[in-house]
């Protein structure tokens, strides 16, 4: 996933790669393991789609905010990353959050396609709806920060 992440991704940090932040981000043991809990309660509790769990968002937000964690500027960028690192997270804490954030969250729009037939035509408009309504409204609109 390093290499992917260089280039899946536009570049987050100017003069720093998108695989260095990640890794930078992965051993962060406690918000790892909050993230992975918070996951596992969305898929217990069958809260629907990740990005609607205001707590895991929320979670995400003050990380972002307090400067422990850098995410991407763009809206629906950072919205792909977060999917991201809740995959990565959830693979180092050995959960299997396949129920909850899929590939179609974190890949670009054009690789999507590959995956309607695996997911269906309604997870990719929903996953598709999201990052519009991220795009055309912001981040703070849709999120609340």
């Amino acid at each position: 996933m390093d290499s992917a992440v260089n280039t899946l991704f536009s570049e987050i940090s100017p003069g720093k790669l998108n695989s260095e932040i990640l890794a930078e981000t992965l051993v962060i043991d406690k918000l790892r393991e909050e993230v992975v809990r918070r996951l596992t309660q969305i898929e217990k509790l069958d809260l629907g789609f990740w990005w609607q769990d205001k707590d895991l968002m929320e979670m995400f937000n003050s990380v972002f905010k307090s400067g422990c964690i850098i995410l991407p500027k763009d809206p629906v960028e950072r919205l792909r990353w977060i999917a991201l690192l809740c995959v990565e997270m959830s693979n180092t804490e050995g959960f299997d959050c396949g129920n909850i954030v899929i590939p179609l969250d974190f890949l670009p729009l054009e690789m999507m396609v590959l995956f309607e037939d695996l997911y269906g035509v309604d997870v990719l408009e929903s996953v598709i709806e999201i990052r519009e309504k991220v795009a055309e409204q912001g981040w703070g609109a849709v999120f609340g920060s």
